[in-house]
């Protein structure tokens, strides 16, 4: 036994010191809140080894997701109804159909621009022509209608006959040869209407041409059936169902244009109105005489052959129009210069108000005006009423009209 223990005088009677003291107490309560601690965390290690794991796409899904809204108090401690319903009943979603909205009618609807048909490359505009060469283009057109029959302004021609187009083809291949048959005898050079005589004389063959034709001098008449007489032809007809680069076109074209440029310069057309320079430009001439030919007129044809009839019906509307216009352009004058009510004026203005089937009777101052069906009796009285006022105006100022 050791003495120091074992005796009692040994042990001090003395307090221990209050710092040490102090210095115990917290080391056991340092000692008692890392315990606290450490239990805590085997707590919850024990329920997370406890707890499944996630799949990693459901994870990943959830991670994705910032926030999940939160159900209202009311409803968290109900029950939902799609854990109450059998498997085999669909949810309310689907047994209830959707209301569906209804187009609202305020909102504008942007129309898509319509594309712009492609052009023609045959067809001319009047910004492509040089600003006088209008008298020049006319006078050619003119030129064309006399060669082709064509008597009036918006009627059809007729097409080549097989004969001519098979003799033609036998006896040509190429433009050369062409140019070399119309240029001989001086044919290419004629200055006065004797020399167009001279070369006239030495063609036999006999060609018809438009009675447009007999308003001119004999000798021109007579060097133009040569001209054409020595292709072959007995009448110039152009085949519009061919293109303009076709042999017979283009035979077609050149006597078209040299018979044109040989009148001018004889003289035959010094009665129109035209700027001289431009005759002896041969590609503007073929420009026009394209234009002309196989766009204008062979758009009418093909416009006829699709549906019979509908080319003159068009040409009636619009010379319908024009009357129409023409009617409605007097009248009006004659309501602003007498100062007749708005009103009137109002009506008078409207194109369809008028009549368009004015027929000239044997004497000029008879009309026939058919009455227009979708027109009230009184809006008729008023026309015919305004017509009897016009009447006796012009009478009165000594106007001639109509």
């Amino acid at each position: 036994m050791d003495p120091i223990q074992s005796s009692p005088n040994n042990i001090s009677s003395e307090p221990p010191c209050p710092d040490i003291h102090a210095i115990l107490m917290t080391i056991l309560q340092s000692q008692e809140r890392i315990s606290h601690s450490v239990g805590t965390l085997k707590e919850d290690v024990d329920q997370l080894k406890l707890t499944p794991e996630l799949p990693k796409n459901v994870d990943s899904k959830l991670s994705k997701k910032k926030s999940t809204p939160t159900e209202p108090r009311s409803q968290a401690g109900k029950p939902k109804i799609s854990q109450q319903r059998a498997k085999s009943e669909p949810p309310p979603s689907i047994l209830t159909p959707k209301k569906t909205s209804k187009p609202n009618s305020a909102k504008k609807v942007v129309a898509k621009p319509t594309p712009t048909p492609k052009r023609d490359p045959l067809q001319l505009q009047g910004k492509e022509l040089p600003p006088d060469f209008k008298g020049v283009k006319e006078a050619l057109f003119k030129h064309i209608r006399m060669l082709w029959d064509i008597r009036e302004k918006h009627s059809l021609p007729d097409p080549p006959t097989q004969t001519d187009l098979a003799d033609f083809y036998r006896k040509f291949s190429n433009s050369k040869q062409i140019k070399e048959a119309i240029q001989e005898a001086g044919g290419a050079e004629m200055n006065s209407e004797a020399d167009v005589l001279a070369f006239a004389r030495k063609q036999l063959q006999p060609v018809e041409l438009g009675r447009g034709m007999k308003n001119l001098s004999q000798s021109y008449i007579d060097y133009i059936q040569g001209t054409l007489g020595r292709l072959g032809f007995t009448r110039w007809s152009p085949n519009l169902v061919q293109n303009k680069d076709d042999l017979y076109n283009v035979a077609c074209r050149i006597t078209a244009i040299t018979t044109f440029q040989q009148l001018v310069a004889a003289g035959a057309y010094n009665h129109l109105s035209m700027n001289f320079s431009y005759i002896m430009k041969t590609a503007l001439l073929q420009k026009a005489y394209d234009h002309y030919v196989h766009y204008l007129i062979k758009s009418r044809v093909d416009k006829e052959q699709k549906l019979q009839g509908s080319y003159r019906a068009s040409i009636a509307k619009a010379s319908s129009n024009t009357n129409r216009a023409r009617l409605r352009n007097s009248r009006l004058d004659f309501a602003i210069v007498n100062k007749l009510p708005k009103r009137y004026r109002k009506i008078i203005e409207e194109i369809s108000s008028h009549s368009d089937d004015e027929i000239g009777g044997k004497k000029n101052d008879v009309y026939v005006i058919r009455t227009l069906k979708y027109r009230s009796k009184k809006a008729n009285i008023f026309f015919r009423k305004l017509d009897e006022a016009i009447a006796t105006y012009e009478a009165n100022m000594g106007i001639t009209s109509r």
